[in-house]
């Protein structure tokens, strides 16, 4: 019995089991990766749309030309384009580094893991 002070149980270390992880979906690592860079590359967007915006707004104060709204317009297009950029590498590149570590992992061995109940 092992007690746990972060949890106040006393824990049995029978019930952990270590397991090894051998290979890993490629498609189903592509998907969430390029999931999760996708909503990264939203909060990239808003950064670009914040700058461009500024831009926007200062060149057209300062020149009086509709011509600085293009920033603007820029911006936005970026709004659409980045989290579409980000999780299609995300993709690309989860499915390669999936497929790598499953070949690694087939010659030396995978990640050891420890799970409990």
């Amino acid at each position: 019995m092992v007690y746990n002070a972060a949890f106040p149980l006393f824990v049995s270390s029978v019930m952990a089991k270590k397991t090894e992880l051998r290979s890993v979906g490629v498609l189903s690592a592509g998907k969430i990766v390029g999931l999760l860079y996708g909503v990264f590359g939203i909060f990239g967007a808003l950064f670009f749309i914040a700058y461009f915006g500024f831009l926007s707004l200062f060149g057209l104060a300062m020149t009086k030309s509709f011509s600085a709204l293009l920033f603007g317009v820029f911006g936005i297009a970026l709004m659409f384009f980045i989290p579409l950029f980000y999780g299609v590498l995300g993709f690309i590149f989860g499915c390669l580094a999936a497929f790598v570590y499953n070949h690694v992992a087939a010659r030396i061995g995978g990640l050891e893991m420890e799970f409990s109940k």
